[in-house]
């Protein structure tokens, strides 16, 4: 990963905001240890923080476009960039590295803002157009990067980390007292809040342009779809799932640094280890395990996984004795509030896989396309319900609430049977936060 992080001004940019821009930049030296570089224009500042992964020696940002009127801090991995590049080429564009970076700039100049639609990838970017005293900042369509921003009406600022952005101004050190209703009612804070008063999320496949002299505008560039484009069956859809994973985990291995893979021993990690170890030789993986607490230590499930491949397989254990310790230093990374235990071992398993490689791929994200999830077989379970007590099915009613209590007990029945009729923002609201409204609403 690297950082992002910088100041546009439509007063014109003051000693002050490049001492900001440096505070931000400090405080992201973590997600790039390899270089640090800085733009300063009329209007803006633009920070860079580098982990160097493609064309090692020729990355440096922010970087700009031949006649330096473009300017790039950008944060993430274009997978389809040598594709791009060979079309950017083609109509005459001439490139000084091979990084995906000038992929990015070279593309906003043939599509302008739009270009963000022909990206593969995940990112999170800031790109100043001089000419047209235009910043564009971006974020890829499932929000893997963050992008953090402020506005006061004058000034925009922006940075991969909240905690980047709370160096600028006391102000936006305040929680902010809706997310914190939000986080506890809903166990997440809603899209494009967080948990400062006064520093927005940009949220996931949103863009935000900021034309000098007009209000900056975010918008949405792509929404997933739900509706079925594949009538494939058995084997069919088996061979294409397979194939679409097979693509999506060689188009991440694309590094002249050396690439592991995190290993916990389920489907997931599993998967993405097995495809990744036919790409590459000599594959790290990686594992956590709790001390003393063998009914969730799954690293017997890793290491099987791990010899079947012929992985070098590395370990780390993780007990209570360091909880209190390293706490202040999790929450620190965090940023945002969870409810997940799994930062506790992660934050030491990342340690681990810094000591070894720099890109390291996991299974993250997969509970939810698959529906993993016992929510969601319960949300499926319900949808049936539903349909059977408004079509008046009293056989395949019943016998779906046999099968309600069997799986989430007499209490989970009542809560069911309670929202039997109700919409499906009750429904989605009950299941995912835990709290049972007495009435319909």
């Amino acid at each position: 990963m690297c950082g992002i992080a910088g100041i546009v001004n439509s007063s014109g940019v003051i000693d002050a905001d490049f001492t900001q821009a440096e505070k931000m930049a400090r405080v992201l030296r973590h997600r790039g240890p390899d270089d640090k570089g800085f733009r300063r224009g009329d209007q803006y500042v633009l920070a860079h923080r580098r982990l160097s992964i493609i064309d090692l020696a020729h990355g440096h940002q922010p970087m700009a476009n031949e006649n330096g009127t473009v300017w790039l801090a950008y944060n993430g991995e274009i997978y389809n960039f040598q594709e791009l590049r060979q079309r950017l080429v083609a109509a005459g564009h001439s490139f000084q590295t091979r990084c995906d970076t000038e992929v990015i700039i070279h593309l906003y100049e043939e599509e302008g803002p739009s270009c963000v639609k022909q990206l593969n990838g995940m990112f999170a970017f800031a790109l100043f157009d001089e000419e047209r005293r235009r910043l564009l900042l971006a974020r890829d369509r499932v929000g893997i990067k963050p992008l953090y921003y402020s506005f006061d009406g004058r000034a925009l600022r922006f940075a991969s980390e909240a905690k980047a952005l709370v160096q600028t101004a006391s102000r936006l050190m305040s929680p902010e007292p809706r997310s914190i209703v939000d986080f506890f009612a809903l166990s997440v804070i809603q899209e494009g809040r967080t948990a400062f008063q006064g520093i927005n999320d940009l949220p996931p496949a949103h863009t935000l342009v900021w034309d000098l002299g007009d209000e900056p505008k975010p918008s949405r560039y792509w929404r997933p779809s739900y509706a079925s484009k594949t009538t494939l069956h058995g084997a069919d859809l088996t061979a294409a799932v397979s194939g679409a994973l097979t693509d999506a985990v060689r188009s991440h291995l694309v590094s002249d640094v050396t690439v592991g893979t995190y290993l916990s021993g389920g489907l997931d990690s599993s998967l993405v280890s097995a495809i990744s170890h036919d790409y590459i030789t000599g594959l790290n993986t990686f594992s956590a395990g709790f001390v003393g607490e063998e009914k969730v230590d799954e690293r017997v499930y890793a290491r099987e996984m791990a010899a079947s491949i012929g992985s070098d397989h590395h370990e780390i254990e993780v007990g209570p004795d360091n909880f209190l310790a390293n706490l202040r230093k999790i929450i620190w990374h965090m940023d945002e509030p969870t409810l997940s235990p799994g930062v506790y071992p992660y934050y030491f398993l990342c340690g681990l896989v810094a000591s070894s490689v720099k890109v390291v791929l996991g299974g993250q994200g997969s509970d939810e396309l698959f529906g993993g999830y016992p929510r969601y077989r319960m949300g499926l379970l319900e949808r049936d319900l539903t349909g059977a007590f408004r079509h008046g099915r009293l056989i395949h009613l019943a016998g779906g609430l046999a099968e309600y209590r069997h799986r989430y007990g007499l209490g989970g029945l009542k809560n069911e049977l309670r929202r039997l009729n109700a919409n499906d923002g009750r429904r989605i609201y009950e299941i995912v936060s835990g709290f049972h409204l007495l009435r319909l609403l």
